[in-house]
């Protein structure tokens, strides 16, 4: 497998109880299961996967599983299906762009409290309504405001914390910084009061927070 798959670290389990404890001692990024050796219960196997990581990307192979199985298998979690025989290559374009997958789907931020409506988009900054009704169009900065504060879980972040981390100043209190940050807000309340129940509220004299 390492000479397959060569710029990866490979880590070799020989059966389910050497997985589990891999994936419980190590910090794996993607499981490539032979479906073949795990036998009739193979479509399973991805369901025990996520009982230990629900991040890590999921490969079975095998050329003896059933259409049914494999659908099974996607529906326990499964990410892809390689049919033997498979070339080498095959199965490092497969990993590269579930990983690439991977990691455009972890700058989607889902916001605490808001019942799943509405999920961040960093990359693209874009606030996502969930229920597809509408999106909410940000700037670089309001985008990172929104995240900041999503952070804190409803928690008051300080104005000085906002300025050092998005104007990536030293100092929290740069005069130019702190108006700069009062223009962003009124214009991200403006957008967030068109669309949603996301309120940006002030602690005067002291930060901000979110209420949903």
């Amino acid at each position: 497998m390492e000479h397959i798959v060569g710029k990866y670290q490979v880590l070799v389990a020989t059966n389910r109880q050497e997985g589990i404890s891999t994936l419980k001692a190590e910090k794996v990024d993607v499981v490539l299961c032979n479906a073949d050796i795990a036998g009739e219960n193979a479509y399973k196997a991805p369901t025990v996967i996520r009982q230990e990581d629900q991040d890590v990307v999921i490969i079975l192979s095998g050329a003896r599983l059933s259409s049914k199985d494999v659908i099974s298998a996607y529906q326990n979690g499964m990410n892809a299906y390689l049919l033997k025989p498979f070339m080498p290559l095959e199965l490092c374009a497969c990993i590269d762009s579930l990983l690439r997958l991977k990691k455009q789907n972890n700058n989607i931020i889902p916001f605490v409290g808001d019942k799943n409506e509405f999920s961040l988009d960093t990359r693209h900054c874009i606030l996502l309504n969930n229920k597809k009704e509408k999106n909410i169009y940000l700037t670089k900065r309001e985008a990172l405001i929104l995240e900041l504060l999503n952070k804190s879980k409803g928690n008051i972040v300080r104005r000085e914390e906002i300025i050092v981390n998005i104007w990536e100043k030293k100092d929290g209190e740069d005069l130019y910084a702190s108006r700069s940050l009062d223009v962003v807000i009124a214009r991200l309340r403006s957008k967030l009061k068109e669309c949603c129940n996301i309120q940006i509220v002030t602690a005067k004299g002291i930060g901000l927070r979110l209420e949903y």
